[in-house]
């Protein structure tokens, strides 16, 4: 095994574990966390904000 196979072999973990990072980071950011009082509430915001309902 070369040192440029060991490289390449490295540089490839980088990249897999930065595309699990930023995967989980934009999950992360879907996630709504609202806090009344003593009661705590999470929802998921998908990949769009809700549209208006027809006719308003």
């Amino acid at each position: 095994m070369t040192w440029h196979l060991m490289a390449l072999i490295q540089v490839e973990e980088l990249l897999e574990y930065l595309g699990v990072i930023i995967a989980t980071w934009a999950v992360a950011e879907m996630v709504l966390v609202q806090r009344d009082g003593q009661k705590v509430q999470l929802a998921f915001r998908g990949y769009r904000e809700p549209s208006a309902p027809a006719g308003a």
